[in-house]
């Protein structure tokens, strides 16, 4: 007989990925990413499946693309320019971002193991786990237009538009589907152009719709083809003004507005492939804006499901991997910005219920010997 295993991380994070979201339950330990000596800021863009953080962190007045993996957070440096970003990370821990030369001109790069490859004169954003990279270019001054490109075996492949001058990428799946806003070339009442949504598949853009406003935007898509998102919703007071979060199951389905933890203005910024969507809501008007989550059908205050005591305001959720554990920044309780790390724990509960399994488990396992 082959001795039973028991993975307790993945039923752990299973439990935490099925548990409702319940105010005042402590859901997530936060870590403090920190910043460089002498400095104060710090903001979190990307996570990858082994937990390892991209981002970016303010030194001297400039930016530093950093690396935090083992608990260490590294600075990368600038790649010889003036500042660095570092936005997604993917499985193979290959990191993508902006940079400049010494000579300022912008480019993108791909980093890993400390070397770095240029990919070209433009801004990369996200790197799936085939190694593709999106980004956006300039593409022409009069007027000003900005094109998606997709970076793919050492060729960059224009994406085009839904009519309009202008369009921008935002997330890429592993199988190469890509999301993201462009122009469409027709205008409202007020003579302002049109932005949608929109999925890019098998060398065609496709528009994703609204919640009954004009504009939307497209933020991320997973590996089910799950797309998260804004957009402009219509009420009596505010038509066309605020944005809601969504969710699209799939391309032609109708979108479903996840409401916000508080008003006005949300974005559901990434989504895992659980169906886990994190993003960022305005709390109050005028205020900050609070990290939010949403699972199972309901949208809950990230700052509600960690320890009160922590001194923590989460600002702003980046990203999330399929283990639970989430990215973004906030204020810290310095009152500086800094990059934060959630990880799920156990409800008490869920994690008894698990003992007495394992238990049982290990009880069965000194039979069978």
């Amino acid at each position: 007989m082959q001795p039973v295993r028991i993975n307790f991380g993945l039923v752990l994070t299973v439990i935490a990925g099925l548990a409702t979201i319940t105010s005042g339950e402590i859901r997530y330990k936060i870590i403090d990413l920190g910043n460089f000596p002498g400095n104060d800021s710090s903001r979190a863009q990307g996570i990858n499946a082994a937990g390892d953080v991209v981002g970016n962190a303010s030194i001297d007045g400039s930016q530093h693309a950093f690396l935090y993996k083992n608990g260490v957070l590294k600075d990368l440096g600038t790649f010889g320019g003036q500042r660095s970003y570092a936005f997604d990370i993917n499985d193979a821990g290959q990191i993508v971002g902006s940079t400049t030369t010494a000579a300022g001109v912008p480019y993108a790069y791909r980093y890993q193991n400390g070397a770095i490859t240029n990919l070209g004169k433009f801004d990369a954003y996200r790197i799936n786990n085939s190694g593709q990279v999106i980004g956006t270019f300039l593409f022409g001054t009069q007027p000003t237009r900005w094109h998606s490109v997709v970076y793919k075996d050492g060729q960059l492949i224009d994406l085009g538009t839904l009519g309009g001058n202008s369009a921008w990428v935002y997330g890429i799946n592993d199988q190469g589907d890509i999301v993201g806003q462009s122009g469409t070339g027709t205008f409202n009442e007020r003579d302002s152009e049109i932005y949608r949504g929109f999925v890019y598949r098998d060398g065609q853009m496709t528009s994703l719709g609204t919640l009954g406003g004009y504009d939307s935007l497209a933020r991320d898509i997973n590996n089910l083809g799950q797309i998260s998102g804004w957009a402009k919703i219509t009420t009596a007071f505010r038509p066309d003004f605020d944005t809601h979060p969504f969710l699209l199951n799939a391309v032609g389905d109708v979108m479903k507005d996840l409401d916000t933890v508080g008003c006005c203005t949300t974005d559901a910024v990434a989504i895992n492939n659980l169906g886990q969507i994190v993003g960022y809501s305005d709390h109050l008007p005028g205020g900050d804006p609070h990290a939010f989550l949403y699972q199972n059908g309901q949208i809950g205050d990230l700052n509600f499901l960690i320890d009160p005591a922590s001194g923590w305001l989460l600002r702003g959720a980046t990203d999330i991997n399929d283990s639970g554990q989430i990215v973004g920044y906030g204020r810290s309780p310095s009152g500086s910005e800094h990059a934060f790390l959630l990880t799920p724990v156990p409800e008490p509960a869920a994690a008894l219920h698990l003992v007495v399994a394992a238990a049982g488990l290990l009880s069965r396992r000194r039979r069978m010997r």
